[in-house]
C-alpha cells in the first residue's frame, strides 16, 4: 500500500511539472525596488513596498510614432513592488515573430501608494508615468524578450512622507 501511494504522488508530481512547461516567445517585464538613492531623495529610510497600477504595454514600431499595443488596461493590473524581482507582465508574442521594434513603452497610473509597516498608506504622484526602453528589439523564434524596471527608492521615506523614486527600464 505504501508503494502505491508513493507511486501516485510521484506520477502526479511529474505530470504536473511537465504540464507546466510552456513553449514559445514571451515578453516578460519584472519590477523591483533597488537600494540606490535617487536624485533629490529627502528621506532617511527605504520603503518596504509600493503599489503600481499598469495601464499600457506597447512595442514602439520602427517609424517611432506608432505602437503595437500588447496591453491597454483590459483588466486591473495592480501589483506590490518589493525589493525582489517579480514579473508584473507576461504575454505570448509568438504571432509577432520576425518583427523589429524601436523599443518598448510601459505606462503606469501616476498615483502610487506605499510605505512600510508603520506607515502603509503613504502616496506620491509619478511625474513620468510613461517609461520607455529605447533599444532595438526583435521577436525571435524561441527567445523571450525580457525587461526589468528598477525602482530606485533608497532614502525616499521620512517622517514627512514618501518622495518619488526614479524608475529605470533596462534589458537584463
Amino acid at each position: 500500500m505504501k508503494l502505491t501511494i508513493t507511486k501516485y504522488l510521484l506520477l502526479g508530481y511529474v505530470s504536473a511539472g511537465c504540464g507546466s512547461l510552456v513553449e514559445g516567445q514571451f515578453l516578460d517585464i519584472e519590477m523591483y525596488g533597488v537600494a540606490r538613492t535617487p536624485t533629490g531623495a529627502a528621506g532617511d529610510k527605504d520603503p518596504e513596498f509600493q503599489s503600481y497600477r499598469l495601464l499600457q504595454v506597447s512595442f514602439m514600431n520602427q517609424d517611432g510614432t506608432t505602437l503595437t499595443t500588447l496591453f491597454n488596461n483590459e483588466e486591473d493590473k495592480i501589483f506590490r513592488v518589493v525589493d525582489r524581482p517579480q514579473i508584473i507582465f507576461s504575454k505570448a508574442i509568438a504571432e509577432l515573430e520576425g518583427q523589429k521594434y524601436q523599443g518598448l513603452q510601459v505606462v503606469f497610473d501616476p498615483a502610487v501608494e506605499g510605505g512600510d509597516q508603520e506607515r502603509p498608506n503613504l502616496s506620491f504622484t509619478l511625474s513620468q508615468p510613461t517609461q520607455q526602453l529605447n533599444e532595438a528589439l526583435t521577436v525571435e523564434k524561441a527567445k523571450n524578450v525580457e525587461v526589468q524596471i528598477k525602482v530606485i527608492w533608497a532614502n525616499t521615506l521620512s517622517e514627512a512622507g514618501m518622495s518619488e523614486p526614479t524608475l529605470e527600464i533596462v534589458r537584463p
